[in-house]
């Protein structure tokens, strides 16, 4: 095994506390925590393990089948993780109406698909393991 020097240990630290490292970090955890967003769409369960509430039967009477939120396929189709300024993601939902269901209405039960909380665990999973994954190549 060969000797790290001092000015080794130097260069990585340097590394691990450039903007860029971090900014890695963000990106690439913007793209491996769509999927699970994604994938509520696909099974009516949201990030903390919840289902979402089920249709209504007045909806299942016009045609709708389960899950909920998937009848155009338009709200899941624009979702989206932006990093911004290298520390922070924001998740959009590119649809108008997606608030509503976010929050429910009064006629309209909360299908929430976005964070309401504490960081659902799916998420910290990845932000911890590609916190990881960067820090162990920058290391190197």
């Amino acid at each position: 095994t060969p000797m790290t020097s001092l000015a080794d240990y130097k260069a990585q630290l340097l590394r691990l506390g450039n903007p860029q490292t971090m900014r890695t970090i963000v990106q690439r955890c913007a793209v491996k925590m769509i999927r699970p967003i994604i994938e509520e769409f696909n099974t009516g369960v949201d990030l903390y393990g919840r289902p979402w509430a089920p249709l209504s039967p007045k909806t299942i009477a016009m045609g709708r089948t389960p899950p909920p939120l998937t009848d155009t396929g338009k709200m899941q189709r624009s979702v989206r993780l932006v990093p911004v300024g290298g520390k922070a993601i924001d998740i959009k939902v590119g649809t108008g109406y997606s608030q509503f269901h976010q929050s429910g209405t009064s006629k309209m039960p909360a299908r929430p698909m976005l964070p309401t909380t504490f960081l659902p665990p799916k998420l910290e999973a990845i932000i911890q393991a590609t916190t990881a994954e960067v820090i162990a190549e920058v290391m190197q």
